[in-house]
Formats: C-alpha cells, structure tokens, sequence
C-alpha cells in the first residue's frame, strides 16, 4: 500500500486519541525527548530536500506506544532490531534513544516511500540523531529487503511490523521476518485496531506454535515471543476464528 493511501485511510477510521500525554516522554534522553515532543507537537519538520514540512497528524504512533517500545530496548538489550515502515520516524526515534542509553544495538529501518510520500523526514532526523554505525535505512519494499536480510544471515531480537496494512501484506510481512526472529526474540504487529492486522493476529495463534502470545498493556500492539522452529509439515493448517463483529467490519471505502 502507498503511504498516502494509508494515511487517508488512518485519517478517516482511525478512533481519534485524546490529547496526547507528552509527559511520557519525560523519562526520554535527549535529544530523542526534544524531536518527538516536535514532532508530537506538529512542528514542521526536515526534509531531504532542506524545507520543512508540515506533517500528517494521523501518521504516527502514540507516546505510550513508543514509551513501550522504548522501555522493552531497555530491558532487554537487543543486539538487533527491525522495523517495517519508517513514515516520518517516530518510532525510530524511540529506538534509537533506547540504542543510545543501551551504548549497544543496532536498528534497521525499512521503507521505500520515504522520498516519493515522506518528504524524506523519516531519513533526516533519525540519521542525524543516531549513534554512529548503530542505524541504517532500506529503501526497499519489506519483500525485497527481507530477501537481503536473509542473504546477509541477519537475525533480529525485535522485529515491529507498521507497514502495508492490508491483509495480506502484513500476513506476508510476518511470514518472511519470523523466520529472521530469533529464538527468544519478539515480532510486534501494530495496529490492532484494524481487523485486517488482527486477523493475521488470529492466524498466527491458531497456526504457528513456533510463537508465543505475551501480554502487553497497549491495546494496539499484539507480541508474540518465537519459542521454537516452525516444524509444520508440508499441508498443515488449522481453521481460526476471526471475530464475526470484526468480520462485518470494513476498515476502508
């Protein structure tokens, strides 16, 4: 999916937040705290082209999310982290301050629309604000670049997939990155409010028991912990139930 089509789907049927809570971000270094509260804030901010640019205010994550996120670098300590879909770099950013406070990681961002949709914004701040060696972009559909990521051998303690969100594009996502997660390690799927995100949440439940379900206290995250190989044979699969409310429901026009 392009990023604008998604961004005017966001805008239409996205449940819209209460005004968000920046003092979550106050535990946060600098001077990852002082980009987002920008960006949160609605600031133009840098693009490629050396303008600024006002951004989409439905396009981000929420602060408690990328708190989360932030707060799981930190306890954890990954040695390797990915995601799919940069947008403008709001989660980046919480990964890369966690990097930084870590003093050890290295996080890999993925997204092809970055000049063509993103205005670039998504590439300036996180590479000016990242450790140095410790951060790098693909500009490359998340097909494409999980090919490269296996030819290197690459495996990931955290993989967060916020990119195309339709069905089938998410189900593709966490089928070609689970098998570059490590044993131990967690892929997160965002967007649990679209029934699209949570029928792949569904599917993985009843189907991949190389995963594990973990709780987490943001609604819009569903985590699952790789506990094993993937030892299906060949013709394997088991029915799953996707919620008939949700079912009825459409995400889009």
């Amino acid at each position: 999916m392009r990023a604008t089509s998604l961004s005017n789907l966001f805008s239409k049927r996205m449940p819209r937040p209460p005004a968000l809570p920046l003092e979550l971000l106050e535990d946060l270094n600098e001077p990852f705290k002082s980009a987002l509260l920008s960006m949160y804030r609605g600031e133009p901010q840098l693009g490629v082209d050396g303008q600024r640019h006002s951004l989409d205010q439905a396009v981000k994550i929420p602060p408690e999310e990328g708190m989360w996120l932030y707060k799981e670098c930190r306890k954890s300590q990954p040695q390797r982290t990915v995601e799919i879909g940069l947008g403008y770099g709001f989660s980046t950013l919480f990964f890369l301050a966690a990097i930084t406070q870590n003093d050890f990681g290295y996080h890999t961002a993925i997204d092809p629309y970055q000049r063509s949709a993103w205005h670039g914004i998504g590439l300036t701040t996180p590479s000016a604000l990242a450790p140095p060696g410790r951060f790098r972009i693909v500009e490359e559909t998340s097909v494409r670049a999980a090919v490269e990521l296996e030819r290197e051998s690459s495996a990931y303690d955290l993989i967060f997939i916020d990119g195309g969100h339709l069905f089938e594009q998410a189900l593709v996502d966490f089928f070609l990155y689970a098998k570059l997660c490590k044993i131990g390690g967690l892929v997160i799927l965002d967007d649990m409010w679209m029934s699209s995100i949570k029928t792949v949440a569904s599917f993985v439940r009843a189907n991949r028991s190389d995963f594990s379900e973990i709780p987490t206290p943001i609604p819009n995250l569903c985590v699952f912990r790789r506990v094993g190989k993937d030892e299906r044979k060949w013709h394997y699969f088991r029915p799953f139930i996707v919620d008939q409310h949700q079912a009825r429901v459409s995400d889009g026009p």
